[in-house]
């Protein structure tokens, strides 16, 4: 726990926090997928339920750490259950965002994906916390390791502002592990320190269980409360460096040069192998829904821009050992752009480089200045065309 870490000058302040319920993932810009596995063995603890078919269940533990409770989680006929208020009762509960989403799989059959969302009561702030989620469809091989298997990733935060010597920031406590401690393993402090109402990952994310750095101060948490919505804020007697801001990757700015062995055997510099081209650099990784469901648009945008001068650099954070899985997933699903992959997850090189968070997380850039000309906000969904096509068409003129 945070308290047990704490050394401590002084308090320098304890401030109240609010409980952002649920839409906080597209402020954060990302998710972290959680995984329940679903069984058709029914819970000891459920009570009441409506008539199921095939029903398969699982049980989330949620709350501060030494004070969960159990919910439990039901899927059956299409239909998402989920005893929110942790009564053993699946039917006095709100209904729960669930619909199909039909997607290809890597053997070009049709399968459908159960998506959503769900709260669960806060055992300790006593509101409905969001979480979103989704679910493979049990019949698609390509996908076998995740048969029933609920994805699930946290939609809630806490939000507040914290003063830092002169300076005052808005934060956001982010539990990317959806357990409901927001003092533990895997939470996050998000700290706005340029103001612009954005949370960079590069150099505004700071792991709640150690010592930061913030003007030259070295600061703790006092997090023991925070299951109450409150947070001290200490100044540490132990220095730590404070982390650089780096290069401001907003649009108009110059990208971080690299280079790296693609999946193919060949070797990128980038942005220089890339002149004379517009080319998107997209982090990504095969067991990313979001990612899956961008890629029809993804590759739509290849085909249609690729002979104008459009590229692509696909910068996987598949795990280790996945290197056939990459490649088999790329030729299913005609990627034939190059990839960057070193098997290291979330550490993987040049995500870290960049301070990736969460994805899919692109950016569309001009390969002769290495401008970065779009990101995400234009580059997700339809809007992918619009912006290609401005892109080329600037560059190099109309078709």
């Amino acid at each position: 726990m945070v308290t047990g870490l704490i050394l401590a000058l002084a308090t320098a302040q304890s401030a109240n926090l609010e409980v952002m319920s649920t839409g906080a993932m597209p402020v954060i810009g990302g998710y972290k997928p959680q995984r329940l596995q679903l069984v058709a063995e029914k819970p000891k603890s459920l009570k009441s339920a409506p008539t199921f078919t095939a029903p398969m269940y699982g049980v989330m533990e949620f709350g501060k750490a030494g004070s969960t409770k159990k919910f439990i989680v039901a899927v059956d006929g299409g239909k998402l259950y989920v005893d929110a208020n942790a009564n053993g009762n699946l039917k006095d509960d709100p209904a729960n965002e669930w619909k199909g989403v039909a997607y290809k799989g890597s053997d070009q059959k049709d399968y459908v994906r159960m998506a959503g969302g769900f709260s669960l009561v806060h055992p300790q702030l006593k509101k409905p916390l969001h979480m979103g989620a989704y679910l493979f469809d049990a019949n698609d091989a390509g996908r076998a390791q995740l048969k029933n298997v609920l994805l699930y990733y946290t939609d809630y935060a806490l939000t507040g502002t914290l003063a830092f010597g002169a300076s005052s920031h808005k934060v956001m406590f982010v539990d990317w592990n959806a357990k409901g401690d927001f003092a533990g393993e895997g939470v996050q402090l998000l700290i706005d320190r340029d103001d612009n109402s954005k949370y960079d990952g590069r150099f505004e994310y700071y792991d709640v269980t150690q010592p930061f750095n913030i003007g030259g101060t070295t600061y703790v948490l006092d997090a023991k409360d925070i299951g109450r919505s409150k947070v001290g804020l200490n100044t540490s007697t132990k220095f730590v460096a404070e982390v650089p801001a780096p290069p401001n990757l907003a649009v108009g700015q110059k990208v971080i040069p690299f280079e790296a062995d693609t999946t193919d055997g060949a070797r990128v510099s980038f942005p220089t192998s890339y002149k004379g081209k517009i080319v998107m650099v997209d982090f990504w990784a095969t067991w990313c829904g979001p990612c899956i469901a961008e890629l029809p648009n993804v590759t739509k945008a290849y085909e249609m821009y690729h002979d104008r001068g459009f590229e692509i650099l696909g910068i996987s954070l598949d795990q280790a050992e996945k290197l056939d899985v990459l490649n088999k997933f790329c030729g299913d699903n005609k990627m034939p752009w190059r990839q960057v992959y070193d098997g290291k997850f979330w550490e993987a090189r040049i995500a870290k480089m960049y301070g990736i968070q969460a994805i899919p997380a692109v950016l569309l850039v001009d390969g002769d200045t290495g401008v970065i000309l779009a990101d995400a906000s234009t580059m997700r969904g339809e809007t992918i065309f619009k912006t290609v096509d401005a892109a080329l068409t600037k560059k190099f003129g109309t078709k």
